[in-house]
């Protein structure tokens, strides 16, 4: 394996190299777990030099940034991305929410069977995100498909 300086890529010439150079990862991610605190104190300068400015200048200027489109708007450009996972648990929540705190119910139903209705809504949209469903999972994702669909106009507290 070419030696470089540290700042430059790797260059590997052979599987050989590839294969060195794992068995130094491997050793190293052993002296990690057997040492985690001299491997911290090892790691800080670049931690401090990479980490902390990128969470400082990158990430909190992006979190602020969502909280204020979520305020203005109700959603924020990263909820977009996976606005299906955003607002299945956005209605998940909520529904958990009325099912707590609710002061009415909608007519023809009690406040105990409204509950029990706003749980399965919250459950089924919980089970919405899943990627895979048992039959009775899907069964439970349809009940609550159909119970927000007819009980939209009731979700007000």
């Amino acid at each position: 394996m070419k030696k470089f300086k540290k700042e430059t890529y790797i260059h590997f010439d052979t599987k050989n190299d590839i294969k060195e150079e794992l068995k130094l990862l491997k050793k190293e991610e052993i002296y990690k777990k057997k040492h985690p605190i001299i491997y911290f104190i090892k790691h800080l300068p670049n931690y401090i030099r990479y980490t902390i400015p990128r969470f400082l200048f990158t990430e909190i200027p992006l979190y602020i940034k969502r909280f204020y489109q979520r305020g203005k708007r109700g959603f924020g450009d990263s909820d977009v991305w996976g606005f299906d996972f955003y607002l299945a648990d956005i209605i998940s929540e909520g529904c958990r929410h009325l099912a707590k705190n609710a002061g009415g119910c909608p007519s023809g139903l009690t406040p105990k069977e409204w509950k029990k209705n706003l749980k399965d809504i919250a459950i089924g949209f919980e089970l919405q995100i899943k990627d895979k469903r048992t039959e009775k999972q899907q069964q439970k994702v349809e009940r609550a498909w159909k119970l927000f669909k007819y009980y939209f106009r009731d979700l007000w507290d």
